[in-house]
C-alpha cells in the first residue's frame, strides 16, 4: 500500500482489509486538499487565538501552571530555539516556500491520516508566518513569533510549533509503519 497516487491506483479490497476505518481510502485531488485545508485552518485558528490571548494577558506577568510549566510571553525573531534571529525575513520567505511545497506534495497523497498531518504542518507554518507578517514593526516579515508555553527546561514554544513538530513525528511514524510497496 502506498501513500501516493499511481496511475493504476484505485480503491481496492486490499486497502479496505488493511484499514477498516477508511482513513487511508483514496481521494480525489480536491478531496485531498479539503482534509489538508480543514486541519490547517483549525491549527491556524487555535494558534492565532492563543497568541492574541498571550500577547494581551502575559504582557506584565507569567502564569505558573504545574511543575515547571508556565505561560511566559516572548517573541522569537529567529528559527527554532531562537537561532538565527537576524535572519527573520529570510526565514519567513523560506517558510512560505516550504508551505507551498507541502501543499503541492499533499496533492499526491491518498492516505487521509497523512493528509491531516500535512495539514497540521501547513497550519503551524502559516501561523508562525502570520506573526512574521502582521506583527512586523521594522518592515516586511520582521515580526517576532509569539511564543508563550515555557517548560523552563525546553525552548519556549506555541501551538503552531506543537502542530509542526507533532505532525512531522506522526508523518515519520506512519512512513516507517507503512509496508514496502513493490
Amino acid at each position: 500500500m502506498s501513500n501516493t497516487k499511481s496511475p493504476d491506483s484505485g480503491a481496492s479490497s486490499e486497502v479496505d482489509a488493511l484499514d477498516p476505518s477508511g482513513l487511508s481510502q483514496p481521494e480525489t485531488k480536491s478531496g485531498n486538499m479539503r482534509w489538508v485545508a480543514a486541519v490547517a485552518v483549525v491549527v491556524l485558528i487555535l494558534d492565532q487565538v492563543t497568541k492574541v490571548w498571550a500577547a494581551s494577558a502575559l504582557v506584565d506577568r507569567d502564569i505558573d501552571l504545574f511543575w515547571t510549566a508556565r505561560f511566559n510571553l516572548t517573541r522569537n525573531f529567529g528559527s527554532a530555539f531562537g537561532l538565527g534571529s537576524s535572519l527573520g525575513r529570510w526565514l519567513g520567505i523560506l517558510i512560505l516556500f516550504v508551505v507551498v511545497g507541502v501543499l503541492l506534495y499533499a496533492r499526491t497523497i491518498t492516505d487521509r491520516r497523512m493528509l491531516m498531518l500535512f495539514g497540521g504542518i501547513a497550519g503551524g507554518a502559516i501561523g508562525n508566518l502570520v506573526d512574521r507578517i502582521f506583527r512586523a514593526e521594522d518592515g516586511f516579515m520582521s515580526g517576532g513569533v509569539v511564543d508563550f508555553i515555557d517548560l523552563q527546561w525546553w525552548p519556549i514554544f506555541n501551538v503552531a510549533d506543537m502542530a509542526v513538530v507533532c505532525c512531522a513525528i506522526g508523518l515519520m511514524l506512519l512512513s516507517v509503519a507503512e509496508p514496502a510497496h513493490d
